[in-house]
């Protein structure tokens, strides 16, 4: 599905889910929204590379709960550094969980398909 997509989709749940939420929480949850398409880059390293990881590990539920931790821990440490619109760190997980979740089931109806439950063990 187009990354715009994804995007907009991300915008409208969390304008959806917190309808007061500043720019700032608009914008976490776009790029908790389309992280997940960060594996297209894998053809930087050849067809076999993409083929391995294009809609697997990125794409699977417990990748989302590990990209919504970094994103909390990030916030924190950029809320910290200086004087910024403070928001709970707990709704950037949220909205970074919810955000990677809407993703998942957006890529998971669509005929290609995703790995939602990638077998880590590979014999």
């Amino acid at each position: 599905m187009n990354i715009v997509t994804h995007a907009l989709a991300s915008l409208a749940l969390c304008r959806a889910i917190f309808p007061r939420s500043p720019k700032l929480l608009w914008v976490w949850a776009i790029v908790a929204g389309t992280i997940a398409d960060m594996d297209a880059f894998s053809t930087v390293f050849g067809p076999a590379t993409y083929l391995a990881w294009y809609r697997t590990y990125t794409h699977f539920v417990l990748a989302t709960f590990i990209f919504s931790g970094i994103f909390a821990a990030l916030y924190r440490l950029w809320a910290v550094s200086g004087l910024r619109q403070r928001l709970p760190v707990r709704a950037i997980f949220i909205t970074a969980l919810l955000a990677q979740s809407l993703h998942l089931a957006m890529e998971a109806l669509q005929s290609q398909g995703i790995e939602l439950f990638l077998s880590l063990i590979h014999i």
